[in-house]
């Protein structure tokens, strides 16, 4: 039984990340009090009063509630209050979210590095060029600074587009291009 629990805290530890594993857990255990709670409170149990062992009741007492059900009642709410609480004034705190998002940048810098490693010499030079003019350029102007022709610099940044790298837009008669942010790249 321990095992299994180990199991599925590890599973939502992998999928929803170190710091995010506490909220959904104070979740689950929000929803799941708050129907137990529920459930109690829409059903009290009703006591019939018999005499003498006959099978008719002479009196019926509706909405009462036993010793066990109070306790779980008080349970439940309780498990409630703690975890709505955690809930909306605790949780991780932005210290415990930076390692995350110190962990998405460096994977995005890797990717980035990657696919400039592919380059060639050509998709390199309008790469630096484009990097230089913090990454927004005319298609004309950066034919003219890489030395290329209009077609072949056309062709090469096809090439980068394909590659997730930059983005052309149309603009009047020509086009801008754009260098992608490593968040925009797509994952492979």
């Amino acid at each position: 039984m321990k095992g299994g629990r180990l199991k599925v805290l590890a599973k939502i530890k992998r999928v929803v990340g170190e710091a995010h594993t506490k909220k959904v857990l104070a979740a689950a255990l929000l929803i799941a009090s708050a129907f137990v709670l529920g459930i109690h409170l829409l059903n009290p149990v009703s006591i019939e009063v018999h005499v003498g062992g006959g099978e008719e009741p002479i009196a019926v007492i509706p909405g009462y509630f036993t010793q066990w059900g109070v306790a779980v009642i008080v349970t439940s709410s309780i498990v409630l209050g703690i975890s709505a609480s955690y809930l909306f004034f605790g949780g991780p705190t932005e210290a415990e979210y930076r390692p995350i998002e110190a962990k998405r940048e460096r994977k995005q810098r890797e990717r980035l590095s990657q696919r400039l490693k592919e380059l060639g010499p050509k998709e390199r030079k309008i790469y630096d060029i484009l990097v230089k003019e913090k990454g927004l350029l005319f298609q004309g102007e950066i034919a003219e600074r890489a030395g290329l022709s209009k077609s072949t610099t056309s062709v090469v940044l096809g090439r980068l587009e394909a590659a997730g790298l930059v983005e052309r837009k149309a603009h009047g008669m020509s086009k801008v291009v754009r260098l992608k942010h490593p968040s925009e790249l797509p994952r492979e």
